[in-house]
């Protein structure tokens, strides 16, 4: 979910201005070596929706950025500013028609607006501003402003926080999501097989996860009441192991986090169902990588990322992170560095701050094979099929989840070419199996290639369907194209060929039987030139005459993953 919009911290800790940070995303990631004040951001947005509770108040001594000390103490502010753009599926109840009425949210325009807070040294409550005014409001206002957070669920994990004891301290709402699903039974007896029943529902999705991540364990259960009497004792998880059931206190440090992780989203998806109570959640994670081994990694980033981009679970995650892992699941990165004490953000396409992450050591290098390790990666014979693919899948399947790329991209080293993708493949089939089977290298082989297939289908099994393969069908291929044609050119309509052959003239020839053809030492030249045409001016609708049933049955197939 997209909520906080933007973001600016002033002379909070090693924070001296963020400046406005653009945050509109659904899940968002900060890297940054240790110290770098990373965390720092976390903290600013924990207080600013949670001052008002124990262990969360500003103290001015400590929290104060000592930037500039011979300014006078009086005169300086901590400064907290949060935009928010409220999505449609964010309501207000008819009883804060006030508060909705002042932030001046209408159904279907001015669901933008920012709220700032700042602390002076003598306040020991916030001053509260609106949409940049410079006006302080008044008591009723700063009412209306509270009512309006209370409706966001704002949670701070920090890093060094036991797992164990944050399920818990959530035992009350962990037993009140449970018995407010027992409500919809229509069962009246056997109470206690009821509570059983709906427990193993409630988590069967947490059974699959830790199931997937290859524990080795069984089913995830809800240690509830058998009698009447054992309702006055808190929840707790039990694990099965064989015919054993243990104890969520004698789990390992990474399934404990991974039952806190969903012990909140269960948490907070009940509230989302609770009318009127919790409109919105957000998360600021410190390091969710922490103790986790790659499988554990690779599912606590898909968890995050899955949970903030399902529309109905309205929740928005930031997270500080030293894992590549969880930078590529999230949708914005940051790279958070410190300069002569201030911490600095900066951000761009998230591909080049993972790379700067890579080189300044906050990160490890991770195998290209393995990059994208939440959503399929497509890999054609070469690089020149690469802007028609992209062009063609975001026509043919707009808003699709996977990535193009080719052999010289993923390793520069390499020519490309189909032998050389296949051997590079069968080379790291022990590292593809390290994907899962819901994000699998996926090969285009050209219809001239299509003698490899056999090879092709010993590596889908040798992966255990971790490597897929489509072969372009050649009798879907442009008729008016001979075999002179080789691999996906074969499949281009007829503008594109004509528009390749006004470009570079006197290359293309037509036979008696009205096919046109090309000589090999110039197919080169052709190919190229489409190449830049396509990457230049895209695809039009008719481009993808006979390509599109192909490209959409892989659509399809990946789309049912």
């Amino acid at each position: 979910m997209k909520l906080i919009a933007k973001v600016r911290i002033e002379e909070f800790r090693s924070i001296k201005d963020s400046g406005d940070l653009d945050t509109y995303t659904n899940f968002t990631t900060f890297a940054g070596s240790n110290n770098s004040g990373k965390s720092n951001l976390l903290k600013a947005l924990d207080i600013f929706f949670n001052h008002d509770r124990p262990n969360k108040t500003v103290v001015f001594s400590r929290d104060f950025n000592r930037f500039d000390l011979k300014r006078k103490l009086q005169h300086k502010q901590i400064r907290i500013t949060v935009s928010f753009n409220l999505p449609s599926h964010f309501h207000f109840q008819p009883t804060l028609r006030n508060v909705q009425d002042f932030l001046g949210v209408k159904d279907d325009s001015g669901r933008s607006f920012s709220i700032t807070k700042a602390w002076t040294k003598n306040d020991s409550m916030p001053q509260y501003y609106f949409n940049g005014g410079e006006t302080v409001l008044e008591r009723d206002n700063r009412d209306k402003i509270d009512s309006f957070l209370a409706l966001i669920n704002f949670r701070y994990i920090p890093n060094r926080v036991l797992p164990i004891d944050v399920i818990k301290s959530e035992h009350h709402a962990l037993r009140d999501a449970l018995i407010r699903r027992l409500g919809r039974e229509k069962r009246k007896n056997e109470a206690f097989d009821t509570i059983k029943e709906v427990s193993r529902k409630l988590l069967s999705p947490l059974s699959a996860r830790l199931s997937d991540a290859r524990f080795g364990l069984g089913e995830v259960k809800l240690s509830t009441p058998t009698t009447w009497a054992d309702l006055i004792f808190a929840f707790g998880y039990k694990i099965a192991n064989g015919d054993i059931d243990f104890e969520d206190e004698l789990q390992g440090s990474g399934i404990q986090s991974l039952l806190m992780f969903e012990t909140l989203y269960l948490i907070d998806k009940d509230y989302f169902q609770k009318i009127g109570w919790k409109q919105a959640a957000v998360w600021a994670v410190e390091e969710p990588e922490s103790s986790l081994h790659y499988k554990l990694e690779l599912q606590i980033a898909n968890f995050l990322a899955h949970i903030s981009t399902e529309k109905a679970n309205r929740l928005q995650v930031f997270s500080t992170t030293h894992s590549d892992i969880v930078q590529r699941s999230s949708e914005k990165c940051f790279l958070v560095e410190n300069s002569k004490g201030f911490s600095t953000y900066q951000t761009g396409e998230r591909d080049e701050i993972i790379e700067k992450s890579c080189l300044s050591g906050v990160s490890r290098y991770l195998h290209p094979l393995l990059h994208y390790p939440l959503t399929p990666i497509i890999i054609p014979d070469g690089k020149y099929d690469w802007p028609f693919l992209i062009k063609a899948f975001d026509k043919i399947a707009p808003g699709h989840n996977w990535v193009v790329t080719y052999l010289e991209k993923i390793c520069p080293e390499h020519s490309g070419g189909d032998r050389a993708t296949l051997d590079y493949l069968k080379k790291n089939v022990d590292l593809i199996m390290h994907r899962t089977k819901k994000a699998p290298i996926v090969v285009l082989l050209d219809w001239d290639s299509a003698s490899k297939q056999t090879e092709y289908e010993k590596l889908k099994k040798s992966s255990d369907d971790r490597l897929l393969y489509y072969v372009w069908p050649k009798d879907k291929s442009n008729p008016q194209l001979d075999d002179s044609f080789g691999g996906v050119e074969k499949f281009y309509s007829d503008r594109l060929i004509t528009r390749a052959d006004t470009i570079r003239p006197n290359l293309l020839a037509t036979k008696k039987n009205g096919m046109r053809t090309i000589s090999k030492k110039d197919y080169d030249i052709i190919k190229k030139t489409l190449f830049s045409e396509i990457e230049t001016n895209g695809l039009q609708d008719g481009d993808l005459q006979y390509v599109r049933e192909f490209l959409k049955q892989v659509s399809d197939d990946l789309g049912k993953l």
